[in-house]
């Protein structure tokens, strides 16, 4: 009986990651067009370079993914809750830090960088610093929704995670679509803000999804051990 269920578990969550990728994959080649004939070759290359700068400052938050998803899964796998219960709450402790570790490089090192260095046209300059700033901010809302979304793949609810990934794109497409009628003296600048608010709004689908479903409660003991095991493992 527990192989039945597992089996189909397993084929669901296949069926439902294959369902994510397809559909990811149409709407951003889709988005891609949109965007480009949106912005301009210009300004949409302004947008991935600035993206580019933006996401490189995500490699922490990667590693630190794989961590949490590893020490979930063990704590999980032995039914020691208590356990997993201290786990989450000094992995959210070190996801704070790295939020604040990225922000701070990011508006130090990160802007000097982009205000110094990158070849801008005049015309656009602020509006790349503003569209900078807000990628950051999102950048920082998706660090702080990468402990919940770990807490979901350890529990291999896999549906949850591909519904989610699917809301995200297809807002991002109705964003591609939206802009079009924006000015194009504000377009980057405002498309920047828009993104934050579907970083936001993932957040949030992680957060309530963890507390309703899997009945997560903030708070909890920091373990000062746990938290140099965690950061070892990520290194």
């Amino acid at each position: 009986m527990g192989k039945s269920i597992n089996s189909k578990k397993m084929f669901r969550n296949t069926f439902m990651l294959y369902v994510r990728q397809i559909v990811i994959l149409v709407i951003n080649l889709v988005s891609v067009r949109i965007l480009l004939h949106s912005f301009g070759e210009d300004d949409y290359g302004l947008y991935t370079l600035i993206a580019g700068i933006a996401s490189m400052f995500s490699i922490l938050s990667g590693a630190m993914s794989c961590a949490s998803q590893r020490f979930y899964s063990f704590y999980m796998g032995q039914d020691k809750y208590d356990e997993l219960k201290k786990c989450v709450w000094t992995s959210l402790i070190v996801y704070v830090l790295i939020a604040v570790v990225v922000f701070l490089f990011a508006e130090t090192a990160g802007l000097w960088y982009v205000q110094t260095r990158l070849i801008v046209p005049v015309d656009r300059i602020t509006q790349v610093i503003w569209l900078y700033q807000f990628s950051i901010i999102s950048l920082v809302l998706t660090i702080f929704a990468t402990p919940f979304l770990a807490y979901v793949i350890s529990y291999e609810d896999m549906d949850i995670y591909a519904a989610i990934s699917i809301i995200e794109v297809v807002l991002k497409l109705v964003i591609a679509f939206l802009i079009k009628a924006l000015n194009p003296d504000i377009r980057l600048a405002i498309y920047g803000l828009l993104l934050v608010g579907v970083s936001g709004i993932s957040f949030l689908l992680y957060l309530v999804v963890v507390k309703a479903k899997y009945k997560w409660k903030m708070g909890g003991q920091f373990d000062r051990k746990l938290f140099k095991e965690m950061l070892s493992f990520a290194s």
